[in-house]
């Protein structure tokens, strides 16, 4: 199996930061990997958001407030499965 390298992948600051209605982040994915995505987590470690990544490079995800409770979250990076980047979102109305 070819090893993932996460050295190229990056996690960006979500912007705007806090926000009431939507945030978008940016993301850097590497060229080779099997599955990636961003996870969204409360503060008791429940999931509340995941969106699959797919393609290399450059992309972003658009997060809509809509649905999830104001407060702080974190949210990850994860490609195959392991840690490439995690900051904090705030939502606050």
């Amino acid at each position: 199996a070819i090893a993932t390298n996460l050295s190229s992948a990056s996690l960006d600051q979500n912007i705007p930061n806090p926000f009431a209605n939507a945030t978008r982040i940016n993301y850097t994915l590497p060229q080779k990997f099997t599955s990636a995505k961003i996870v969204i987590i409360d503060n008791n470690g429940k999931t509340i958001k995941q969106v699959n990544l797919s393609g290399s490079g450059k992309g972003s995800v658009n997060v809509e407030a809509s649905t999830i409770a104001a407060g702080a979250y974190s949210y990850s990076l994860f490609i195959d499965g392991k840690i490439a980047g995690s900051k904090l979102m705030v939502i606050a109305r």
